[in-house]
């Protein structure tokens, strides 16, 4: 004869079994993994950091630069075009210097092992794309100057 502390142990581990199942009629399904698709996506982090995120520090005639990017979106068309806009702050020695938008325009390709390639046609400039569960992440330069990092960015399928 069961306890009652061994009855609900029992439903308990019921339960659980129940609620991992795959068939979905008990638990929380799983979110379906979104895939690469033309649309309009906006930049969520960069360089593992939350917006505005630090893409850039460097020593210029005793003035430290940093430079922030606030936001950035990419439209992706289906005829294999895209645009992309990147919002930065640049300061020196902590005070604001500028803002600045930076457009890109140019030609994206399907994938070559899970990794699309996007190619500028208004600059030397090709960065890759790769989709990553819910988002997608992107390896690219940003910024134009000897030694400039590459910036790896996460970015989110915006939904009309």
């Amino acid at each position: 004869m069961l306890t009652q502390s061994r009855r609900v142990l029992l439903s308990l581990a019921v339960l659980g079994v129940l609620g991992c199942s795959d068939s979905g009629a008990v638990g929380i399904p799983a979110p379906e993994p979104v895939t690469f698709a033309p649309g309009t996506w906006t930049l969520v982090s960069a360089n593992g950091l939350d917006l505005p995120a630090s893409i850039s520090t460097r020593l210029i005639s005793f003035v430290e630069e940093e430079v922030l990017l606030d936001s950035a979106r990419l439209e992706v068309a289906a005829n294999g075009f895209y645009e992309q806009y990147l919002y930065l702050t640049i300061t020196h020695d902590g005070t604001v210097d500028r803002t600045e938008v930076v457009f890109d325009r140019g030609r994206w390709g399907p994938p070559f092992a899970a990794t699309y390639a996007f190619n500028s046609t208004i600059r030397t400039r090709v960065f890759s794309l790769v989709p990553r569960g819910s988002q997608v992440e992107t390896a690219e330069p940003v910024l134009y100057f000897v030694g400039a990092p590459l910036v790896t960015g996460l970015y989110r399928h915006r939904t009309p």
